[in-house]
């Protein structure tokens, strides 16, 4: 049997020796230890500096640029600037104008301008980093809606977009998404935000009526022109596109003369335009009605509108019998006319007198109120003028009617009281009298309109059409004082 010899044994090493120890040592080893201290609550320490202060460089090496800059106007950041470098990725603007339906009684309802809303800007950012947390970045945008100490609302802004810049502006939205996180909990690779701001409008506001926030082009030709060019190169080129298919091209020359030349209160250039010509211009409101109803124009129009109608009467304007259908219109005699037309003219004539009378007046809520027959006609024979009419492309305000309107406008706000008041400028609140009271007496018609639209006080134009086109009062006769005879003492016999 084989056994495993027994191997000798060998002694452990000695133990290290052991440093003597100092004196001090030995009697802070001595002492008795402390008990341990608090620690104190509540500590607050101060933030981090962001690793990340912009992100401007860009990715294709192509040179640095900002496209777009919001500045701080107001609150514990004023005069900052929110750099927001490359980020911006589009850019979306907004603007609507509120035409709700107008209360009437007419089968298909129609619309009537109310206000124009604030623009909103709409900043789509993007915002990235290998290394860091964008999260710093987009809370760097929060600072638009930061309220300071002492301050009741959020900063006015500017917004700056290449050479237009918007003030002020406020931001009303402001939203974040995180994406791509990095590893070991350090936040998150890219971040998009979304940011909306809004322009408004308001009382003493240049935003107030909508202009163009930068110089283009439509704007620069306006500059080179005056207000009389701009008026009549614009109707002229209105007129040539709405009136011809119902006057052609020989009344279209004819009415684009008279515009250019500014004959449109010449008696005898007036009495060379053609009946159709003639028509659909006086029902577009090319000539005032003062012209209308003078001897000397009104005797054309009745004959042009009565022509026109004819011309367009079922069954009439297609024979040789139109010209005798017009003169039994005017005269009211029917005598020459066909046998089959004698009943067709009586029931046109009194609608036709409706008609005339509405055209020479220059007010046509009456006569085109549902179910009326003599609208029907006019909206037959006349349909181009009141199309033209109806988009007051051809508005002509002659400077006594201008004077006219404002006289009745100052008199209803000095003599109504305020319930009269909100029926005839349409007003709904306390406050928009007292806008509408302040800014009388008016000087000119684009000061009323300036001031009353401002703040969305008055529907302007509409209350500027009621007053212009409301009949003139009756001049009271002065009172004569009855003559008395002076008294004569009788004689006295001698």
């Amino acid at each position: 049997m084989t056994t495993t010899p027994i191997q000798p044994t060998t002694p452990p090493p000695p133990p290290a020796a052991q440093p003597t120890a100092s004196p001090v040592a030995a009697a802070q080893a001595a002492a008795p230890a402390r008990a341990p201290q608090p620690r104190a609550q509540n500590v607050t320490t101060a933030q981090e500096r962001s690793p990340l202060r912009r992100q401007h460089k860009d990715p294709r090496s192509q040179p640095d640029y900002t496209p777009c800059e919001i500045i701080i106007l107001s609150g514990p950041y004023q005069g900052r600037s929110l750099d927001l470098g490359l980020a911006v990725n589009e850019v979306q603007q907004d603007q609507t104008a509120d035409w709700p339906d107008q209360q009437s009684k007419g089968i298909r309802k129609g619309i009537a301008f109310d206000s124009l809303s604030p623009r909103e800007i709409q900043l789509n950012l993007h915002f990235a980093s290998i290394t860091e947390d964008v999260f710093h970045l987009l809370e760097n945008i929060s600072v638009a809606q930061e309220i300071g100490d002492g301050e009741k609302q959020p900063p006015a802004l500017m917004f700056v977009q290449g050479s237009s810049r918007m003030a002020p502006v406020y931001c009303t939205k402001i939203s974040h998404t995180l994406e791509f996180p990095h590893p070991g909990k350090k936040g998150f690779r890219s971040g998009k935000c979304s940011i909306t701001l809004r322009l408004p409008g308001g009382k003493d506001s240049e935003h107030s009526l909508g202009k163009p926030l930068t110089a283009t082009p439509l704007g620069d030709d306006r500059a080179t022109q005056t207000q009389l060019e701009r008026q009549q190169q614009g109707q002229r080129r209105v007129a040539e596109l709405v009136l011809a298919p119902c006057v052609g091209a020989e009344g279209n020359q004819q009415l684009t003369g008279l515009i250019e030349q500014g004959k449109l209160t010449d008696t005898d250039a007036i009495a060379r335009l053609s009946p159709a010509a003639f028509t659909q211009g006086a029902i577009a409101g090319l000539f005032p009605s003062e012209l209308l109803n003078s001897p000397e124009v009104l005797p054309q129009l009745r004959s042009a509108v009565a022509s026109t109608l004819a011309a367009a009467e079922p069954g009439v304007g297609s024979t040789s019998n139109a010209r005798r259908f017009a003169d039994a219109l005017l005269s009211g005699r029917t005598g020459d006319l066909p046998e089959f037309m004698i009943a067709q003219a009586a029931t046109v004539q009194p609608e036709f007198e409706a008609v005339v009378d509405a055209i020479a007046s220059q007010t046509f809520d009456e006569v085109l109120k549902p179910g009326n027959q003599a609208g029907e006609r006019l909206r037959n024979f006349g349909s181009c003028g009141l199309r033209l009419r109806n988009s007051g492309a051809l508005n002509i305000q002659s400077p006594q009617n201008e004077a006219q309107t404002l006289q009745r406008i100052n008199q209803a706000i000095a003599t109504l009281d305020d319930e009269a008041l909100k029926q005839q400028f349409g007003l709904t609140t306390p406050q928009q009298i007292r806008t509408l009271r302040n800014g009388q007496p008016y000087q000119s018609r684009q000061q009323f309109l300036e001031h009353t639209s401002r703040g969305g006080t008055v529907n302007s134009m509409a209350a500027w059409t009621r007053f212009e086109t409301a009949p003139p009062e009756p001049e009271s006769e002065p009172e004569v004082e009855p003559e008395v005879e002076p008294e004569v003492e009788p004689e006295m016999n001698p």
